[in-house]
């Protein structure tokens, strides 16, 4: 059971994303795969007050021109992390910030450890996102990929250059720029003198602040990543007190999704997802979502079941004279010559994978279940694959 659900009220302000159905379709379909939907964060946004109010206060101070200390997001996969950088996004351009999101990705030179390389996509996501904002000044680092030495000046620069483009931005109309750099526990993949790189450009972002400039950084709990100094917002935990509310508001997105209107109340679909979720170690926030999800769409099925299509009335048969029926040859049946019997294969044997996915790769018998053979593939992380035993032989190492 929820407790304390019962004090709480389940009604919420009109919205805009209520009058439109198929957008409400398209944020049930995302809520469903497990991420953000790009329409109605607000709406489904629910105890998150606190975050508001720390991403407002910080927007005034970047739009009055002030240099603000960077926001720092902090959670666990499933837990909210993506939906509040989602949230963020929204009051950044509500408020006509810039916003430009940049994935950590080592094999692609995009990451703090690349600092040439990322202003470069900033540039590029700020010339796609808003192709109204002249960017002329820019052209060459939009043009050449950056050299060693440009990269090695923007380890101390990075922060000044995009406070210039802070003041383009701001001269064009817009009140600055909010840069969110997500996935920062990629760190621990970088190599060689990759990290103190990363370290030193990290360290200047956060010192050296830039009027209208608003980082913000995105990372997972314990993934090894060096402390960043910043404002610190957490997404709010799932707790039962807002199970109901988060239920209620699914749900009304589901019936003018859909339209039609769900039997069950939305304490009783927040009580069953409730305890479903309850059994995670982490991500309860998205298993309880995709769970409510679920639970709707069962019962719209049950109520509206597919009604199978009746098949075309058969022709009437006509009955034809009999046929004299002349004896026809005997079918040759083809002769296959005998084939040489199989090595038998045994645990521990070194095999080759002679067909599917793993078609070439080698790797050791580890167990077989009549026909079926399970080979642990050896590489850089060992997987183990089903295959058919005359998809496999002996191989030598």
């Amino acid at each position: 059971m929820c407790r304390g659900v019962r004090h709480m009220t389940t009604s919420t302000p009109p919205d805009p994303l209520l009058s439109d159905q198929h957008a409400c379709r398209r944020a049930v379909w995302a809520l469903k795969a497990g991420r953000p939907p790009r329409e109605g964060v607000r709406f489904l946004s629910v105890g998150m007050d606190r975050v508001l109010e720390t991403v407002d206060s910080v927007l005034q101070r970047a739009a009055a021109g002030q240099g603000v200390s960077p926001l720092v997001v902090r959670g666990d996969y499933g837990e909210g992390k993506s939906h509040t950088l989602r949230l963020i996004a929204e009051e950044a351009r509500a408020r006509d910030f810039a916003w430009v999101v940049v994935n950590h990705d080592r094999q692609q030179n995009l990451g703090l450890h690349k600092p040439a390389w990322l202003l470069r996509h900033v540039l590029w996501e700020v010339r796609w996102n808003y192709p109204d904002i002249d960017l002329s000044r820019w052209d060459e680092l939009l043009s050449w990929q950056p050299d060693y030495h440009t990269d090695r000046y923007m380890r101390t620069q990075l922060s000044t250059y995009l406070g210039y483009l802070a003041d383009d931005l701001r001269s064009q109309g817009l009140r600055g720029l909010v840069l969110c750099l997500d996935e920062l526990e990629n760190y621990t993949l970088l190599a060689g003198r990759q990290k103190p790189i990363f370290r030193e450009v990290l360290e200047h972002l956060t010192i050296a602040l830039e009027p209208a400039v608003v980082p913000l950084f995105a990372m997972t709990y314990g993934q090894g990543v060096p402390p960043v100094m910043g404002q610190l917002v957490y997404p709010p935990a799932l707790d039962e007190t807002i199970a109901v509310a988060v239920a209620e508001r699914i749900q009304r997105l589901h019936s003018v999704a859909f339209d039609w209107q769900p039997p069950s109340s939305p304490r009783k679909l927040a009580e069953r997802a409730w305890k479903r979720s309850l059994s995670a170690p982490s991500g309860r926030w998205r298993i309880f979502v995709q769970i409510v999800v679920t639970l709707l769409e069962v019962l719209h099925q049950n109520e509206y079941p597919t009604v199978p299509q009746r098949a075309a009335p058969a022709a009437p048969e006509t009955k034809d004279p009999p046929r004299e029926e002349t004896p026809r040859p005997a079918p040759r049946v083809p002769v296959t010559p005998p084939q040489p019997a199989r090595p038998r294969l045994q645990v521990g044997d070194w095999v080759e994978i002679l067909g599917g996915h793993f078609s070439g790769w080698n790797g050791r018998v580890f167990s077989i279940n009549g026909e079926r053979v399970y080979v642990v593939v050896e590489g850089r992380m060992p997987i183990r694959v089903q295959v058919h035993a005359s998809q496999v032989r002996r191989a030598r190492r």
